[in-house]
């Protein structure tokens, strides 16, 4: 069965409500990472998502997320809820016309529990979207204002995201990851396990960091 796999920012100000403002760099993230769940979802019958969490666990639709700790109040979906990142997701999932079913994997640092729960979700999934962000230390704007060795750090993910590689996602170091703040390494990690096997065609649609925060939008189409 071909699996595919868009890769997207785990960025609320992606969606208009809790952006502040306007910028050409957000729009320009805005669509790419809208248009990649759209041309992933496209022939989909089965949607799972993967995000960070505060504790690993497979959650089966029908979800929602709540992005008021933004200081907004908004709602996305309806059922269980789940974590503002995956809400990201569903938000996306939203604006590219997807009305079909939704699971939500969310992953902690225990990588192997984590991947557990992914592959178990993938079983009868036959598309994923994955939230996560590279390194938050990327200049004088980031959350973590300039980190030594995070644009390497963010290089390696990059390439691991343009060539297809899952061994590389699976294999990205976890503290070097914490040292430059990538929050995502995770959710990236977890998911590199699933499709190891796997041939994949891979696109790498943007690579920005508007804020000091590593923005991916990629496409992964495996079988």
């Amino acid at each position: 069965m071909t699996l595919a796999v868009a890769f997207v920012p785990s960025a609320p100000v992606l969606i208009p409500d809790v952006a502040v403002d306007s910028s050409p760099e957000l729009d320009d993230l805005r669509t790419a990472a809208i248009e990649a769940v759209r041309d992933v979802v496209r022939d989909a019958s089965h949607v799972v998502v993967v995000a960070a969490g505060s504790t690993g666990r497979l959650v089966e639709g029908p979800v929602r997320a709540s992005f008021a700790g933004f200081g907004v109040d908004r709602e996305i979906g309806a059922g269980e809820l789940v974590q503002w990142p995956a809400g990201i997701a569903l938000w996306l999932l939203t604006q590219a016309g997807w009305q079909g079913s939704i699971d939500v994997v969310e992953c902690d640092d225990d990588v192997t529990a984590s991947s557990a729960l992914v592959v178990q979700a993938l079983t009868a999934a036959d598309a994923v979207i994955v939230v996560g962000d590279g390194s938050a230390g990327l200049g004088p704007k980031a959350p973590g204002y300039v980190i030594d060795g995070a644009y390497d750090f963010d290089d390696v993910l990059a390439a691991a995201l343009a060539s297809g590689d899952a061994s590389a996602l699976a294999s990205l170091n976890a503290a070097e990851g914490q040292r430059v703040q990538a929050a995502g390494v995770p959710v990236f990690r977890a998911l590199g396990v699933a499709p190891s096997e796997r041939a994949i065609d891979a696109s790498l649609r943007l690579h920005t960091s508007p804020f000091g925060v590593g923005y991916f939008v990629a496409t992964w189409r495996s079988t």
